[in-house]
């Protein structure tokens, strides 16, 4: 889920600007943490993010948000020349034991033009947060993480699954106590040629706790967690923060895509808009509604 995004704020200018160090140049220890093993003898077992610590599947089902994503993009003068307005809405329908079910709408407003798409039902996994297949779960030797109010130790699953006819394997640092209780994730594709030592397609790691943020007129204790991804065209750098008492947990995010050269060429930053529980679920247009007011998507 954005997904992927901060609003911007003073409280925040210094860890985007870590981010966008971390992304260009990862460092030699997030290499060396963010490994998986493929040749793991660790046994495989039943695990599963617990529903009750997820940030969608705690929620009773019909909870809710809704979500601005402002998004710009450069040229190769780093001139803007593009920029678009997402307004997303999200809805909890389903939770099993290894997977939850959310409908999503997207209408985005673009050069001038209102694009209003059709709901959509995505069925995710607890785990990976991902759609594909789970092969396997593993356990790994706990992990000490140092955290702003201490040291953390956290349980380390390793989650190998199907992605887009790839395999990834999520390394999951996990904490029963502390929100988010996924402190950090790796994720690693696995083929053939996969070195035992590889550094991680994805980052996830927190950075900091107890951050004060106002939302409705109440301050909420949030936690601020950055996320680098990393490709052979470029990487992406994502600061966001994170509620308890949010369906999704995200209450904003800062996200900046640069091409190989480390050239910013798009940015975006997403909002909370508004949230609620069951009683108040905007309306999913059946599927005439949404075929009589959907458009073509834009090109990207």
């Amino acid at each position: 889920m954005m997904i992927v995004l901060l609003a911007g704020g003073s409280q925040f200018s210094s860890l985007h600007a870590q981010a966008d160090s971390v992304a260009k140049k990862p460092t030699t220890a997030q290499v060396q943490t963010a490994s998986a093993s493929p040749q793991s003898t660790a046994p495989k077992v039943d695990w599963n993010l617990p529903a009750e610590n997820h940030p969608w599947a705690r929620f009773p089902i019909g909870a809710w948000r809704e979500i601005e994503i402002t998004t710009e993009t450069f040229d190769e003068s780093g001139k803007l020349f593009g920029r678009s307005v997402t307004t997303q809405k999200e809805i909890l329908k389903a939770v099993t034991e290894d997977n939850y079910v959310i409908d999503v709408q997207a209408t985005v407003d673009v050069s001038g033009k209102r694009i209003e798409g059709p709901w959509n039902t995505r069925v995710l996994r607890l785990s990976t947060d991902r759609a594909g297949a789970i092969f396997s779960t593993t356990r790994q030797a706990d992990h000490s993480m140092a955290l702003s109010i201490g040291t953390v130790s956290c349980q380390v699953w390793e989650v190998e699954y199907n992605d887009e006819n790839r395999t990834l394997v999520d390394r999951i640092y996990y904490s029963s106590e502390i929100f988010p209780h996924v402190l950090a994730r790796n994720v690693i594709e696995q083929t053939e040629a996969s070195p035992v030592e590889a550094a991680p397609l994805d980052s996830v790691t927190t950075v900091a706790r107890s951050v004060p943020y106002s939302l409705e007129g109440k301050i909420l204790d949030c936690v601020s967690q950055q996320t680098v991804k990393r490709r052979e065209k470029g990487n992406s750098q994502t600061m966001v923060l994170l509620s308890s008492e949010v369906p999704g947990a995200e209450i904003d995010a800062q996200s900046t895509d640069f091409d190989s050269s480390g050239r910013r060429i798009r940015w975006s930053v997403q909002k909370l808009l508004n949230h609620g529980q069951s009683s108040d679920t905007p309306t999913v247009a059946t599927t005439q509604e949404a075929s009589q007011t959907s458009t073509p998507s834009v090109p990207q």
